[in-house]
């Protein structure tokens, strides 16, 4: 996922991630906010016989770039520990 480059989007992040340093404190090494999730990115590669079984679009080109966050919200402290 490519980062954004709108400098009023980029200094609003960098300011929500200064609040969030105030309020919760530092946390070295972990994300700001929802530290327990994961991104992953890959390729989808359907097999030969996808196209037949559905009409998804995916299913019927060579290959899908893929963008994936997995967030675990089960806490309700900010502290990440």
């Amino acid at each position: 996922m490519p980062l954004p480059s709108d400098e009023k989007l980029i200094q609003l992040a960098n300011d929500l991630v200064q609040q969030f340093d105030a309020i919760f404190g530092l946390h070295p090494g972990l994300r700001p906010a929802h530290a327990k999730g994961v991104l992953l990115t890959g390729t989808f590669s359907p097999s030969p016989e996808a196209a037949s079984l559905t009409r998804a679009p995916h299913a019927s080109r060579e290959s899908t770039p893929v963008t994936c966050a997995i967030l675990r919200l089960h806490r309700t402290s900010a502290d990440p520990r």
